[in-house]
């Protein structure tokens, strides 16, 4: 099986160098997953190859879809915790999830903490190579 898939993904691979790309599609969303939107692209209609992608989102734009990334990951996680199974089982279940939250929530909202954490460390520093304190 995997020899078979290497293979395909050779002809593949051979197929998409040896087209002309002569054909190409209007632009049109590119997900990675169902459902999952990441920017626009142009295809070749022959093969298949993405050709060109463009991303024009100004900065409060990106601002925008995170900020609403992040209270639709907030809704869910309360969501979750809003059902009764989660703690049936003498909690275990509900700390479980808490865990997990505390986990993803520091993850993604690195851009926020990140660069406050990066700012107080080199003020710090600075303070401690200063002959003031």
């Amino acid at each position: 099986m995997k020899e078979l898939r290497e293979r395909h993904e050779k002809e593949i691979i051979e197929f998409q160098e040896s087209c002309p790309h002569s054909e190409i599609s209007d632009w049109m969303p590119y997900m990675w997953a169902p459902g999952h939107y990441s920017h626009d692209v142009r295809i070749c209609i022959r093969c298949e190859k993405l050709s060109r992608w463009k991303v024009d989102m100004t900065y409060d734009q990106i601002l925008n879809e995170y900020i609403t990334f992040l209270w639709r990951a907030f809704q869910y996680d309360m969501e979750v915790f809003s059902q009764p199974w989660i703690y049936w089982t003498f909690l275990i279940p509900a700390l479980m999830y808490l865990g997990f939250f505390m986990f993803k929530w520091a993850i993604i909202t690195v851009p926020f903490w990140m660069p406050v954490v990066i700012i107080l460390k080199s003020i710090e520093g600075i303070f401690r190579k200063s002959k003031w304190f």
